[in-house]
Order: C-alpha cells, then sequence, then structure tokens
C-alpha cells in the first residue's frame, strides 16, 4: 500500500511539474566591470531602463544581510509588452549576467534586441572598465 501511495505522489508530481512555463534567455551575456559598485552598475540599468521603456521590478538584496545586500544585484526591468530585462550576480560578486526574455513568447527577436541594447549601454558607459566572458563564472574573457 506505502507502494502504491509513493507511486501516486510520484505520478502526480510528475504530471504538476509537466505544466510548468519555461522562459528562454536571449541575448545572455557575462560581464564584470573593473573599479565599479552595485550602485554604479545600477544608476546604468536605470538610465537604460528609462531610455527603453522598462519599469524596475526590483532591484534585489531586500533580504539578504548587510555585507551581501551591498554587493549582490538581482535587478528585473520590464517593459508594457511583458519583455523583461534580468542582471544578477549570485554566483560571483563580481561576475554579472544578463538576459532579456520573452514571456509572452510573442517575438523572440525583440527580447534579443533589448540584450543588445543593454549591451552597447554598458559598453559605452564603462568602456575600458568592462570585460565580456563566455561563461557563468567569469573565467573566459571573450
Amino acid at each position: 500500500m506505502k507502494f502504491l501511495k509513493f507511486i501516486l505522489l510520484i505520478s502526480i508530481l510528475n504530471l504538476v511539474s509537466c505544466y510548468r512555463i519555461h522562459h528562454d534567455p536571449h541575448g545572455t551575456m557575462y560581464f564584470s566591470v573593473s573599479n565599479s559598485n552595485k550602485s554604479e552598475l545600477i544608476q546604468v540599468l536605470d538610465e537604460f531602463a528609462e531610455e527603453n521603456t522598462l519599469a524596475k521590478i526590483q532591484e534585489g538584496g531586500e533580504r539578504m544581510l548587510p555585507e551581501k545586500m551591498k554587493v549582490h544585484v538581482h535587478a528585473i526591468y520590464e517593459n508594457d509588452d511583458n519583455y523583461q530585462i534580468a542582471v544578477q550576480n549570485f554566483l560571483n560578486a563580481s561576475c554579472y549576467s544578463a538576459s532579456a526574455y520573452d514571456f509572452d513568447k510573442i517575438d523572440s527577436k525583440v527580447a534579443t534586441n533589448l540584450a543588445e541594447k543593454l549591451q552597447h549601454k554598458l559598453l559605452s558607459e564603462f568602456e575600458a572598465q568592462i570585460t565580456f566572458y563566455t561563461d557563468q563564472y567569469c573565467k573566459q574573457a571573450i
């Protein structure tokens, strides 16, 4: 009887997990910015958001310890068409990842274009300070 309950539970969990919606990231980039801090990056992200009519949904760090809150970023910006930009650095405080998302799955090219615009903004603002990487741990520079 316990075995049947276990099988039933596994079946239900499997069925429920099939209905999870997955949102693919578009234009994902990994980067670090030397001689910069969280507030400078957030300021650039806020400017980018304003230029591209994105509203800040989250900046991150609200429930973190004070020493972690100073360096960790989990910023999310969204526009009226349900496209988002997310920037975070949870794996490594000096290595950021940024991706665009198309939550309504209308046009992934728009999301990719938004990510490319962000990359250009970061390059223009941080110039020689920014380094892009091929991996999420910022080990292999491009």
